[in-house]
């Protein structure tokens, strides 16, 4: 998990960090990015945490922002669009 080597550094609390993990692991799952390069991953990383230093705590909201400032919401479609055909 790419957001642990960040988190394993910072002040957040053990339910933050629980919660910024959570994010993180849902966008990556969300906008098919399993099979990413590190540094997209890292991006990601980096802007739900940075998130969370604003004080954030709602992980819906922390989601939909790391999306639409990364513009990943083009892949949060398809994967969605992936999903429901495969089921």
């Amino acid at each position: 998990m790419a957001i642990s080597r960040y988190l394993q550094y910072s002040v957040f609390g053990p339910e933050e960090t629980a919660l910024l993990s959570s994010a993180y692991e849902e966008i990556i799952c969300s906008v098919a990015l399993v099979k990413i390069p590190s540094i997209v991953a890292d991006s990601v990383a980096r802007k739900v945490i940075a998130i969370g230093q604003t004080g954030e705590r709602d992980k819906a909201r922390i989601v939909a922002q790391v999306i639409s400032e990364l513009g990943l919401g083009n892949l949060h479609g398809d994967a969605e669009l992936n999903r429901h055909h495969s089921v």
